[in-house]
């Protein structure tokens, strides 16, 4: 003998289709949600990829410089008007400004919106008032002290254009894909032909 079919048994009801739509609606939007994060995750990484591929190239045309004696003239020159940073030009994180790339090298092509600033050791001079460059001074991120004109000694003496070695800390500030302003640090110690 068949058994009667009751109603309730049959089919869904209207709590349970409620309950299933509630959970579709959840999982599309965690699905929309991680896709909306991807983009952004991707977009920030192209970004900072290309960003990248300028910091490089800039640092190779920075190594082939071949105006070695007025390099640390012109970096020691940026690097002070860097400090009166006026309107909305990049910055760093300390507030300095940072330059178009081609303030340092008239003609070179960056992929994407990048500025930069080459920090270079400075020590003031009591004498003079200026600043020099010295191998005496303790500036571990410059990895100072250190025989920077290649003579066997590490001396006080003013160093400006007799040097063979440069250590640099090169900053990179390029646009995020948020819009937010990004910084990429490079340090190196430039060797010239002497």
């Amino acid at each position: 003998m068949a058994r009667p079919v009751r109603r309730h048994d049959s089919g869904f009801g209207f709590v349970e289709v409620m309950v299933g739509g509630a959970i579709l609606a959840v999982a599309m939007l965690a699905y929309g949600s991680s896709m909306m994060s991807h983009r952004g995750l991707a977009s920030e990484q192209t970004e900072r990829s290309e960003a990248m591929i300028s910091a490089q190239q800039f640092m190779e045309r920075l190594r082939a410089d071949d105006d070695w004696a007025g390099l640390y003239a012109r970096c020691r020159l940026r690097l002070a008007l860097s400090q009166t940073a006026i309107g909305s030009v990049p910055k760093l994180a300390d507030g300095r400004r940072a330059w178009e790339p081609t303030v340092y090298f008239p003609g070179f092509q960056s992929r994407g919106e990048i500025h930069v600033l080459i920090d270079v050791p400075m020590t003031a001079d009591k004498d003079s008032g200026s600043f020099i460059l010295r191998e005496d001074v303790t500036a571990p991120r410059f990895l100072l002290p250190m025989d920077l004109d290649g003579d066997g000694a590490i001396d006080g003496s003013a160093k400006d254009d007799a040097y063979r070695w440069l250590p640099v800390v090169v900053h990179f500030v390029y646009r995020a894909a948020d819009g937010s302003s990004r910084e990429l640090r490079l340090t190196s110690i430039l060797r010239g032909n002497r």
